[in-house]
C-alpha cells in the first residue's frame, strides 16, 4: 500500500494545456474544495471530476487569477487530504 510518507507528491495527470507539467491537487482549507494546478504553466481546473470525465476541457483560470485568491488560502494537497476526501481514485501517479 502506498503511504503518504513513501508516495512522493500525488498528481492527477499531465497538463492538458502545456503538455510539460503535472496537474497537482490543491485544496482550500476554508471550503474543502479541490482544484488542479499545473506545476509548469499554472493553468487551473477548478473541478477535478469534470476534467476526469472530459479530458478536452480547457483550464478555468491561470494562477494567480483564481477567484477568491485574495480571500482564500490554497495549498498543495497531501495524499492524506486526497484520501480523506475520497479522491484517491483520481491520482494518476506520484513524483518527487
Amino acid at each position: 500500500m502506498t503511504t503518504p510518507e513513501t508516495a512522493g507528491r500525488p498528481y492527477f495527470d499531465e497538463c492538458r494545456a502545456c503538455g510539460d507539467g503535472l496537474l497537482r491537487f490543491w485544496i482550500c482549507r476554508a471550503t474543502g474544495a479541490f482544484a488542479l494546478l499545473c506545476d509548469e504553466c499554472h493553468a487551473i481546473w477548478s473541478h477535478v471530476g469534470d476534467l476526469a470525465d472530459d479530458p478536452t476541457l480547457k483550464p478555468d483560470y491561470t494562477y494567480p487569477d483564481f477567484p477568491g485568491e485574495k480571500a482564500l488560502t490554497w495549498e498543495a494537497s497531501s495524499l492524506t487530504d486526497i484520501r480523506d476526501h475520497d479522491l484517491e481514485f483520481r491520482v494518476g501517479g506520484y513524483s518527487v
